[in-house]
């Protein structure tokens, strides 16, 4: 796929990945669509109040991509038992925005349980069900993963 930028890397959190994009956006050009798949790494939300760094540095991304012209999809974050992330992702389903519901595909609850046998003996990531399930969804949202390079 050639107007999509992947960049990231196992337990980037938000306030890594935000100014990584930005750096991207010079030498590799500007993609059609731009991914914020992070959050799960970062701080748990309070109630109904998004973590500030998490908020920050969604707004900076979305900042940028209207700049450039760049299309976001947003990613709901599951919540885990260590991690609230409801306020963040009520805000994503209502924001308007393209997302991909991940949090829906395990069936994350406020309490941290998903889909029996999608979360881990750690509490935090997925099982091969769970990633399926997160693979499955990437797809069904933005089928445009699958258009070719």
């Amino acid at each position: 796929l050639n107007n999509l930028l992947f960049m990231g890397y196992p337990g980037l959190a938000p306030r890594e990945g935000w100014p990584l994009f930005e750096n991207a956006l010079g030498p590799f050009g500007r993609p059609y669509y731009a991914i914020w798949s992070l959050g799960m790494n970062g701080n748990s939300d309070s109630g109904d109040t998004i973590d500030f760094l998490y908020w920050s540095n969604l707004r900076n991304f979305l900042s940028r991509c209207k700049v450039y012209n760049v299309t976001p999809v947003l990613c709901t974050v599951p919540t885990v038992p260590s991690r609230d992330h409801e306020a963040r992702n009520a805000w994503i389903r209502t924001s308007g925005y393209r997302y991909i519901d991940f949090a829906d595909a395990v069936g994350a609850q406020a309490d941290g349980t998903w889909y029996s046998g999608m979360l881990s003996t750690d509490n935090v990531h997925p099982t091969a069900l769970g990633a399926k399930a997160l693979y499955m969804r990437a797809i069904r949202d933005f089928p445009e993963l699958t258009f070719g390079a």
